[in-house]
């Protein structure tokens, strides 16, 4: 073998190993990119309720979703349906569940005022999903654009004896 097809050979398997070290980078931001487009909430209730004692809760509660920018006659919905279970379900469950529904007082509040009551002592999962729902009227043409985000909730509770 000549020294000039084995320079050739030795670029082409030097340019084959910077394709992938380049596809490996670019798969890697990507996947960066969409770790940073999660929702973030936060479930706040007493640990250890007492047996029919209602007790107040807060489900605060970021999502990607934030970022649109409202117009005019566009409109946006944030649900927090939640039940009080033995067991976690799926959201697919859940939706065949008569769940109790809550809603933001304030339309540019993200903070979700709840009560629950426990009818019994035992460990309990608060267990539910927020389905967070973007109305963007006029859009293209004068039709609508629906954006939907549905995320799981969940969180353990001890109830104690009065």
């Amino acid at each position: 073998m000549k020294s000039s097809e084995k320079e050739g050979k030795m670029n082409s398997i030097i340019s084959n190993r910077i394709y992938i070290i380049l596809l490996f980078f670019i798969i890697t931001n990507c996947n960066l990119i969409n770790n940073t487009e999660q929702d973030y909430f936060k479930l706040e209730l007493s640990k250890n309720p007492k047996v029919n004692t209602k007790i107040y809760g807060e489900f605060k509660y970021n999502s990607y979703l934030d970022t649109i920018n409202l117009k005019g006659d566009d409109y946006r919905s944030i649900r927090l349906y939640l039940g009080i279970f033995k067991k976690e379900h799926s959201i697919k469950e859940l939706k065949s569940i008569k769940l109790d529904t809550f809603i933001s007082l304030n339309e540019n509040d993200r903070n979700i005022p709840f009560y629950l009551k426990f009818e019994e002592k035992g460990d309990f999962v608060v267990d539910g999903y927020v389905e967070d729902v973007v109305f963007l009227n006029n859009y293209k043409n004068g039709g609508t654009r629906i954006l939907t985000n549905e995320t799981k909730v969940i969180g353990n509770v001890k109830v104690v004896d009065n």
